[in-house]
């Protein structure tokens, strides 16, 4: 499963670069599901989706950024399910 998830975190990597987007390596101390996995040690990719100003009432969603981190997502669960 390791390994896996590896795999996945290099394919978002490449895919964010392919679209000519910025990668940000950072780490996010949120509400994440994504904290989950890495306490436990497993790579993890958390894709921004375009929000703005997130539990504000300005809050707002850049629709092209939304449908781009979609877009790679399902790359991703595709990739997964073949090669499983």
């Amino acid at each position: 499963m390791r390994q896996l998830a590896r795999n996945n975190v290099k394919k978002c990597i490449t895919d964010k670069f392919a679209a000519g987007e910025k990668v940000d390596y950072a780490i996010a101390k949120g509400g994440l599901d994504a904290n989950w996995s890495t306490a436990r040690k497993i790579p993890t990719v958390s894709l921004g989706c375009g929000q703005h100003a997130i539990h504000t009432a300005d809050e707002w969603l850049d629709l092209d950024v939304f449908h781009r981190a979609r877009q790679i997502t399902l790359r991703l669960a595709t990739v997964t399910t073949n090669s499983e």
